[in-house]
Formats: C-alpha cells, sequence, structure tokens
C-alpha cells in the first residue's frame, strides 16, 4: 500500500498557491489551491494513482485520476473549511490498491477588520459588567452608560488596540437596577449612512421621540407593532439633507409595551446591494416560533445567534443572503424559552 504521510522534508508537502488576483482584504472567501505530493510506489506495476479528498474523515466525495506522477494539485478549495485526503495506486488491470494513511489541511479565513464599532457584554456578574468593543484599530471611544435611554453618561475612554479591540469593566454596574451602553468615536468622520438607524426616547407624557438617520431624501414607514405579528404604519417621513428626521408616536400612552421598525418606501436594488452591514427584523410566526429577516450584502453567509441572558450566545443556525440581500430564518425552538433575544455574525467578511 502507498503510504501518503504530511511530511514536509522530501516526502509530502502541501503548497498552498494563491488564486490569481487574491487580495489581503475581501468580503467572500478566494478559493484556493493545494499541491500533495507523495513517494513513488516501488513496484514497477504501478500506472496511475488516483487522489480522493472530501470534508469529512474517511468519506471522500472528489477523485482526481493522475498517471504514475507524485504531485498532483487541487483547485477550488474554500478557506475556513476542513479537506482530507487520502490516495491509491492502479495497476495495468485496474486493480486499486487500498487508501493510503489520511492527512487532513484547512485554510484558516482572513478577516477583514471591522469598519463600525461594535460592543458586546461579555459578562455580568454581582460586582461588574465586562464591556468588549470591536472596530476599525487606534480608533478611540467614549463608552457611555443610560438608565433610560435619555440621559447618557461617558463612563470611560478607550482606544481599540492593533487587533481592533478593547475590553472595559462597569464596576459601578451593580448601582444600578438596570443600563444599557453604547459607543461614540472621538474622531469619527461623518459618512453617509447607508443602513437607516431608529434611536427611541422618551419624550413628555409618556409620549417616544424616534430618531432616524440613513441617506438623505429616502422616504421611510414608521411602523409599531406590540406583538411582533401585526405592525402598522404610524407616520411617514423623508429624511432631511442632513440624513435625519425626528417622529414623536403621541399614541404611545395608549399602549402598555410598543416596538418600532422601518420600512423604506422607495428601497432601490442598487441600495440593497452596498448595505454596510447586515440589519435584522423579528416577526412573530405560527406556534410562538418567531420568523427572523436578514437584509445585508448579497452572497455574504452569517451565524444567526440566540440568547436568554445577553451573556451566553448560541449559533442556531447559518445562512447566506441570496442575491436580493435578504435571507429568512424560522426560530423553531423559540417556544421553548421564556424571552430569547437574537444577533447575526458574518463569518466570512
Amino acid at each position: 500500500m502507498m503510504r501518503l504521510t504530511r511530511i514536509l522534508v522530501g516526502m509530502l508537502f502541501c503548497i498552498l498557491i494563491p488564486s490569481p488576483g487574491q487580495a489581503s482584504n475581501f468580503s467572500l472567501p478566494t478559493p484556493y489551491s493545494l499541491t500533495l505530493a507523495w513517494n513513488p510506489s516501488p513496484s514497477p506495476e504501478i500506472v496511475a494513482c488516483h487522489l480522493y479528498y472530501g470534508t469529512v474523515s474517511g468519506e471522500y466525495t472528489n477523485i482526481v485520476v493522475v498517471g504514475d506522477v507524485t504531485t498532483v494539485t487541487v483547485a477550488g478549495l474554500l478557506p475556513g473549511v476542513i479537506y482530507f485526503f487520502a490516495i491509491t495506486a492502479v495497476d495495468a488491470d485496474g486493480q486499486e490498491s487500498d487508501f493510503s494513511n489520511e492527512i487532513s489541511y484547512r485554510q484558516e479565513l482572513v478577516q477583514a477588520p471591522p469598519t463600525i464599532a461594535q460592543l458586546q457584554i461579555q459578562s455580568v456578574s454581582d460586582t461588574e459588567v465586562e464591556l468588549s468593543a470591536t472596530g476599525p484599530a487606534g480608533h478611540t471611544y467614549d463608552i457611555e452608560a443610560t438608565e433610560d435611554f435619555t440621559t447618557w453618561t461617558v463612563i470611560g475612554t478607550g482606544t481599540l488596540d492593533a487587533s481592533g479591540s478593547l475590553n472595559f469593566t462597569d464596576i459601578d454596574a451593580p448601582n444600578y437596577s438596570q443600563r444599557f451602553y453604547r459607543l461614540h468615536d472621538t474622531q469619527a468622520v461623518v459618512q453617509p449612512i447607508t443602513v437607516p438607524q431608529l434611536q427611541i426616547q422618551s419624550a413628555s407624557d409618556g409620549q417616544f421621540l424616534l430618531t432616524v438617520t440613513g441617506p438623505a431624501g429616502h422616504t421611510y414607514d414608521i411602523e409599531a407593532t406590540e406583538d411582533f405579528a401585526s405592525w402598522t404604519v404610524i407616520g411617514t417621513a423623508t429624511l432631511d439633507a442632513s440624513g435625519s428626521l425626528d417622529f414623536t408616536d403621541t399614541d404611545a400612552p395608549n399602549h402598555s409595551q410598543r416596538f418600532y421598525r422601518l420600512r423604506d418606501t422607495q428601497p432601490a436594488q442598487q441600495d440593497r446591494q452596498t448595505l454596510a452591514g447586515a440589519a435584522l427584523q423579528i416577526q412573530a410566526a405560527a406556534a410562538g416560533q418567531f420568523m427572523l429577516t436578514v437584509t445585508g450584502p448579497a452572497g455574504h453567509t452569517y451565524d444567526i445567534e440566540a440568547t436568554e441572558d445577553l451573556t451566553t450566545w448560541t449559533v442556531i443556525g447559518t445562512a447566506t443572503v441570496d442575491e436580493s440581500g435578504s435571507l429568512n430564518f424560522t426560530d423553531i425552538d423559540a417556544p421553548n424559552y421564556s424571552q430569547r433575544f437574537y444577533r447575526t455574525r458574518e463569518i466570512q467578511p
């Protein structure tokens, strides 16, 4: 039996051959090529070799037939995927040997640094809250906290390190019944917003002030719901030249709870394809399930994660945004939880 061994000193070697035009910073994983080599068979009856490979150990879905050679190059492999390889020898009568021993190879995904800062709560205890921020390396952020989404207080300032991250501990958190956090870039250069954002602030008499930022000139329906099933248009407004608008929900005091979302009344296909980040919307489905709709750059793949406590996040599915810039996912396990929160995490940025 031929022996395929991953020894880099003359017996077997794997050479990574970058695809032409491969860049160091990309949105979608670029396929690569891998060259495998092995020792020749001592038998003069060998006329060919077969290379088998797949993504499951011992289960090979692909075969490459080569002559009596000792190297072969496999193209079209994807970063982030583990591939398993084995070879056989074939004689002139077509008799094939047993599989060689198996080797595996995985090229790591190269992730582009995030261009928008993101803040996550890493842990919560009786004495402190651990916050983790990721974003453009070297940017300095004020870390702000609030209890009511009206008054925000700077509780710290930090600069993202070379890896684009920083950690911050809020040791004052136990003194508050509830606390929410956000980041503010202290040297931000204002860029056109391609994804509309909605912020909510308390107004007088139980009303709510909604502030929308997004592409200037776009018109949005402002929708509200109490149950994530029935959405009602409560107003329509167009963003001004600065890319913002304010709207007051005067009917809010008449509802025990209310949630809001935006819907672009004239979305353009090109706008969908140039979204800077994924947006997640949640709608109630049958039997207590939830329908999650993700909009973002076409072809991008996301892990859909869920949590009950904003501390432990679990991947409940993975999906790729289609050509229209959207994907739908149903959380069929939602009825088993008293509450559940969701987020998306891009796995091939």
